[in-house]
């Protein structure tokens, strides 16, 4: 295997496309096979060539995996009788140095636009609660401004978590069409639909696993071009070396960087 790799720092237009998008000085760029003719620009100043016949290409590829913003969710109780859920959301892939966290600023307004009730934030986590019915009357669930619409909770069952819930919807600037697809969406079911009127059953767990979905749809992003990264102090021994070097495994490995581990 032999791993193209860069030999210098990159900066971009703004702090954030630097932080996501722009490779540094020991990122890895390209693993390919023992003996690929390289093309003439992919050598220094740029770029420098490691060289590990001990490691296959599947696993250098890996080394080329971006820093990635995850969440996740541990629902810490579950109330039926009004169907609502305390759910924990926090940061995977943090540094152990806390870098690449979830913040309040990420996820607050976007929390709030589901009309979640939001119990408190610490370092990567935050508590909130999700209502099956305060989502079903939310900016969020429907994607427009529905402070205006009137919406009427028809029945629900506690022990199903299936509620029947009734909008008027004449005053939304939003077609038919448009409001049975979010309703599907969010796992319901269209009941009836007239005089710009509908009436749609859902279940609690299908709220909670939509609102679930859009939120990491919302929030992950990429943290960081490379969550691997070579020791620029060997960038520097490769580039004394002529811009490639042979190594064992062991030595690769000891200069590889999970920036994970920072």
């Amino acid at each position: 295997m032999e791993i193209l790799v860069l030999a210098e720092d990159r900066v971009g237009r703004t702090p954030e496309i630097d932080l996501k998008s722009t490779y540094k000085k020991g990122y890895p760029v390209n693993a390919l096979s023992d003996g690929h003719p390289w093309h003439r620009k992919e050598r220094l100043p740029m770029f420098v060539v490691v060289k590990c016949p001990e490691v296959t290409v599947a696993q250098a590829k890996t080394y080329e995996t971006m820093w990635m913003k995850r969440i996740d969710y541990e629902v810490l109780s579950i109330n039926p009788n009004n169907a609502t859920y305390q759910i924990r959301v926090f940061g995977e892939n943090v540094s152990a140095s806390g870098k690449n966290i979830l913040t309040k600023d990420q996820v607050e307004n976007y929390l709030e636009n589901w009309d979640c009730v939001i119990e408190g934030f610490a370092a990567n986590e935050v508590i909130l609660t999700l209502s099956l019915w305060q989502s079903c009357k939310s900016n969020g669930f429907w994607e427009c401004d529905v402070s205006l619409v009137g919406f009427t909770l028809i029945s629900y069952d506690s022990q199903t978590g299936n509620a029947m819930v009734e909008a008027n919807y004449e005053i939304l600037n939003v077609n038919e069409k448009n409001i049975i697809a979010r309703i599907k969406t969010r796992g319901g079911n269209i009941i009836s639909l007239k005089n710009e009127v509908v009436r749609f059953e859902i279940n609690r767990d299908d709220v909670l696993q939509h609102f679930k979905e859009e939120t990491k749809e919302r929030v992950e992003t990429i943290y960081s071009r490379r969550m691997f990264r070579f020791d620029p102090n060997f960038i520097d021994t490769v580039i004394a070396a002529g811009g490639q070097l042979a190594v064992s495994k062991a030595e690769l490995l000891a200069n590889l960087i999970n920036r994970l581990d920072e």
